[in-house]
């Protein structure tokens, strides 16, 4: 069940930081402001998940799947939401973080 929640945890931390750079983009005013609120309440989620995972997984385990999970989900959403670059470098990057975590997968 821990794999479940900690699924989750990922999904919401990588949202809440879709909504954080998409407040960042707004000049001012409400939506901005609105934004950044749902990515707080998200970002809440993403924590209560975690705190669920974690219940029944080993804190080492679950942590370096979570960031690098989150690391690589945020680096593709920057790339295909957002338009930012990706560079010879980050994908080679991403693939050590992605092989790591297949090795953190297994354990």
């Amino acid at each position: 069940m821990g794999f479940f929640f900690l699924t989750f945890s990922i999904i919401f931390n990588i949202a809440a930081n879709g909504f954080f750079k998409t407040a960042s983009l707004r000049e001012s005013g409400s939506a901005k402001w609105v934004l950044f609120g749902v990515g707080l309440f998200i970002g809440l989620l993403n924590t209560l998940a975690y705190l669920k995972a974690l219940e029944s997984m080993k804190l080492g385990i679950a942590y370096a799947i979570f960031a690098a999970s989150s690391t690589i989900g945020i680096a593709l959403v920057s790339v295909f939401l957002f338009h930012e670059g990706m560079s010879t470098q980050k994908i080679v990057a991403l693939l050590v973080i992605s092989a790591g975590l297949l090795l953190l997968w297994k354990s």
